[in-house]
């Protein structure tokens, strides 16, 4: 029997963080908490990771699955608490084909050299089906098999070729991430809350792209103070004697503004005239 409290608990760090992230209402916090604690058997505030796989997705422990909550650094590799759980689950929902595709890569691909044994994939997608894979899957097996590389690995590019193909060797991971969808907060709400963060990323990526262009500003108006100091310092100096740089700039500057209030008096005096 499961723990029978409705009430999620949001003191824990990874509740704090997914809540700020997600702007997860209090209702929503307690619909995730309710899937949680129907397998907490002890009412220990854990469930099993066997659990969360045979009965809450109806799927085959795997370590694909286990990557999912490697992505959180879990503390446990047979319990997950609810902060765990809450992670792991929102962090694989918001997921999208490329970022499935890249978990998938890099669960083999550990030293990140932007490639992975061909062997390894196969075993992989073998696992996936149960060793069971249907002919139009054989087919994409046979693919990787025939790849043109000559030392026998697969890049990223191969991969979501492969996925472009034959997208019922990878189904499985999209079914567990519909899954989770669908058992957690629904359709509905994720598709709105994948609009929002995606809205978000562009934003972000947007204001990013204006800082950089802030900084090339900066930087090419430092390359203009610097061509100025080398040439009141003249070419020797300035790369003989660098220290002196700085405190020829503060002279320059100082000589500039005492320029600028001249030539602001000389014209004064001329309209007065």
């Amino acid at each position: 029997m499961g723990n029978t409290n409705s009430v999620a608990p949001t003191s824990d760090a990874r509740v704090e963080k997914v809540q700020k992230r997600l702007h997860l209402t209090t209702e929503d916090l307690n619909t995730l908490f309710l899937r949680f604690s129907k397998y907490d058997r002890e009412g220990n505030g854990m469930i099993t990771r066997e659990d969360f796989f045979t009965k809450f997705l109806e799927e085959k422990r795997s370590f694909f699955g286990d990557a999912m909550f490697n992505l959180v650094e879990c503390e446990n590799e047979e319990v997950v608490n609810f902060g765990e759980f809450t992670e792991a689950l929102t962090t694989y929902c918001l997921f999208e084909t490329n970022d499935i595709l890249k978990l998938c890569f890099n669960i083999f691909d550990t030293e990140k050299t932007g490639f992975i044994d061909k062997d390894e994939i196969k075993h992989f997608l073998l696992m996936l089906h149960g060793g069971d894979v249907k002919s139009n899957g054989r087919k994409g097996l046979e693919m990787i098999e025939n790849s043109t590389r000559q030392d026998g690995r697969v890049g990223f590019p191969e991969l979501k070729e492969l996925h472009k193909h034959f997208p019922m060797l990878l189904y499985p991971v999209f079914r567990m991430q519909n899954t989770l969808i669908r058992e957690s907060l629904g359709d509905s709400w994720w598709k709105k809350k994948k609009a929002i963060a995606a809205e978000e990323m562009r934003l972000e990526r947007n204001k990013m792209r204006n800082l950089d262009e802030v900084v090339d500003e900066k930087e090419l108006e430092r390359q203009a103070e610097l061509l100025e100091v080398k040439r009141f310092m003249g070419v020797v100096k300035y790369y003989l004697m660098p220290w002196k740089r700085e405190k020829v700039l503060k002279k320059i500057k100082k000589l500039k503004k005492i320029e600028a209030e001249l030539q602001a008096r000389e014209e004064f005096e001329e309209a007065e005239d």
